[in-house]
């Protein structure tokens, strides 16, 4: 998935991520803030998140078990990156001479550098329950004081990433069309705004249904009426839109098999797929 988003959640930009219910959306959001926490080594930004959960959906224990999983993952990795080298043997604290002498400077002597643990991952992210339309309004007006406090208290872990799952909630409950635009378009263009002034990627998620017979995606149903305006309005103010949907395999067998594929993108070419999992560990590529 990181080769076809040409890298991965791109900074600077609003990105969604569209679907049906329970296709996995906040399954992904969460686990590219889990990340976004790992360091540059291993493909992450070394930086911090702020999760805004509007639905209630999104479990504490959850985040355990993604964090684990990342890091789970990270060592397997370094394991086998040792055995290429026929260094496998070294892990007591980069050799027996050094154990002591580097062990604080180097993951506490066990030769595991600065390895990830599920304590360093969570505790870069910032979760935020909201309960209604004026307090996400409130929040997302105040991120750019909160932006500049966290990244001045933490000068080598910024900000890189916020994610509202999902903006579309609050919005279907605005009834008047008129007022649900207008709040629509004030947020997409303060997103954009902290986008690129903060150069910190936005991930919103949108709950949309797949046109399963045409391909396509209806960008409006996620809004109150199917509001084609505020569809439209969403998908034009991002710069990449994600579409995920249930896969189910060539002989419809595989029920935890989803896809993820670009509605819109600057760098990738509409319709481009790749196919994945959901598991207890988190978000993985299709075995």
């Amino acid at each position: 998935m990181d080769d076809l988003l040409k890298g991965g959640i791109a900074l600077s930009e609003i990105t969604s991520v569209c679907g049906p219910a329970g296709v996995g959306k906040s399954n992904f959001s969460m686990q590219i803030c889990v990340d976004c926490g790992l360091g540059n080594k291993w493909g992450g930004a070394g930086g911090r998140s702020i999760y805004f959960d509007t639905e209630g959906g999104v479990g504490e224990g959850r985040w355990t078990e993604l964090a684990t999983g990342l890091k789970e993952h990270v060592e397997k990795i370094e394991k086998r990156k040792k055995r290429k080298k026929g260094t496998i043997d070294a892990e007591n604290g980069n050799g027996n001479g050094n154990g002591n002498g580097n062990g604080n400077g180097n993951g506490n002597g066990n030769g595991n550098g600065n390895l990830p643990t599920v304590l360093s991952l969570l505790s870069t992210i910032h979760f935020l329950r909201i309960h209604t339309l004026d307090s996400l309004l409130q929040h997302i007006y105040s991120l750019p004081r909160v932006i500049a406090s966290m990244n001045a208290l933490n000068p080598s872990s910024h900000l890189k990433l916020v994610v509202i799952d999902s903006l579309g909630y609050f919005l279907r409950g605005v009834e008047k069309t008129s007022i649900r635009h207008e709040t629509l378009l004030e947020i997409m263009g303060k997103l954009s705004e902290i986008a690129h002034k903060f150069q910190v990627a936005i991930l919103l998620t949108n709950q949309d249904v797949i046109k399963f017979n045409s391909g396509s995606l209806d960008s409006a149903n996620g809004f109150a009426g199917g509001d084609a305006f505020a569809g439209e309005a969403f998908k034009s103010a991002t710069s990449t839109q994600i579409l995920l949907s249930e896969g189910g395999g060539v002989d419809g067998k595989n029920s935890d098999l989803k896809v993820l594929s670009i509605g819109k993108s600057p760098r990738v070419k509409e319709g481009e797929r790749e196919e994945f999992v959901i598991k207890e560990s988190g978000i993985r590529d299709r075995a």
